[in-house]
């Protein structure tokens, strides 16, 4: 079991629930400590629950380092999107719209939970979805929860 609780009852006047939640908010010192500490369990906890295996998850980042566009949109990723549209590289102009949810973690690119497949891997993920052989709904909402 993860936790061992204990309960112990507290008369009313006695909880400090009341003062948490009030308007007293008093900053923490070590707030962009949790920041990232946040960010690195969430981060952990997408990789290694990531929907795919290792070998698979291997092959993807593969076949992004030798696509074009991947490698731009890693790169743009990286170092900032242009201010306007206009300004972006015609190769990853379609991911404009999804750029606040893109992000590069261990060569793979991600849109939110979700990974970017590479053009070169499009068919080959398509047809490995097709073979678990679920209805058209289910299938279409599997497709959406893992890949982009």
């Amino acid at each position: 079991m993860l936790y061992n609780l204990y309960v112990n009852y507290q008369p009313g006047p006695t909880m400090c629930i009341a003062d948490i939640l009030s308007g007293a908010y008093v900053e923490s010192e070590h707030e962009s400590d949790d920041i990232e500490v946040d960010t690195n369990m969430r981060i952990h906890s997408l990789v290694t629950n990531l929907p795919m295996s290792i070998q698979r998850k291997q092959k993807v980042q593969c076949a992004i380092a030798e696509d074009e566009t991947m490698v731009k949109l890693s790169q743009t990723i990286a170092g900032g999107w242009p201010r306007h549209r206009r300004d972006c590289d015609p190769l990853i102009r379609q991911y404009w719209p999804i750029r606040d949810e893109l992000h590069v973690m261990q060569g793979v690119v991600y849109a939110g939970e979700r990974v970017v497949i590479p053009n070169s891997m499009r068919s080959e993920m398509l047809q490995k979805l097709h073979e678990s052989h679920l209805g058209m709904e289910k299938f279409r909402a599997r497709t959406r929860y893992v890949v982009y």
